[in-house]
């Protein structure tokens, strides 16, 4: 009930509504009436804003667990072409690579990083590619004249669900060093989706 000549006067905020996303940082609101009391006809409408907008922040939003790490090569000398297949799957996450084809299949689509580990046969060569989807997006020479060395590369490649990675010889014949202390290995993790 109003008396005549009053102003209005705000409610108390009311609660705050939900989070406009399901996971990471946005906004929600409240809001507030000018019904306490509500204005006579001559009485001044409250000053200030009916509706108060905040951040709000849930849970981190969770990535998918996409990781794999494979090692010990199933041919030492792969040619031209050939697909070089890593036989252990020390490590598969989201159940990407196929250790008998040695290709990776992106279970989910994102940015994935993909690292390479190759020993080289004293006095030999290695040319290799990381491909994507058929494509050479990583390719290198590696060589060593006195020693058996391994080396590395690695690669970021954007993937839609469904797309493949593999390792392969890239030309000629590929003399690879495979013992207990050299080990070749094929790695790859999702870092974003």
């Amino acid at each position: 009930m109003s008396i005549a000549c009053s102003d209005g006067g705000w409610t108390a905020w009311g609660f705050w509504g939900t989070c406009s996303i399901t996971c990471g940082g946005g906004f929600r609101s409240r809001s507030r009436t000018c019904t306490n009391p509500i204005p006579s006809l001559s009485g001044k409408y409250c000053k200030g804003d009916t509706i108060q907008v905040g951040a709000c922040s849930n849970n981190v939003c969770k990535e998918p667990n996409v990781a794999f790490r494979s090692k010990d090569v199933v041919s030492t000398i792969p040619h031209s072409g050939q697909t070089i297949v890593f036989k252990t799957a020390t490590l598969n996450e989201g159940s990407g690579y196929d250790k008998t084809t040695g290709i990776f299949t992106a279970p989910v689509a994102g940015t994935y990083l993909f690292s390479i580990q190759l020993c080289v046969e004293k006095g030999h060569d290695v040319d290799y590619a990381i491909v994507v989807d058929g494509v050479n997006v990583k390719v290198g020479h590696f060589s060593d004249a006195t020693w058996e060395l391994c080396y590395s590369a690695e690669t970021v490649a954007i993937l839609r669900s469904g797309s493949r990675v593999w390792v392969k010889c890239d030309y000629d014949t590929c003399y690879l060093h495979q013992r207990t202390h050299y080990s070749n290995t094929f790695s790859g993790v999702l870092i974003h989706s």
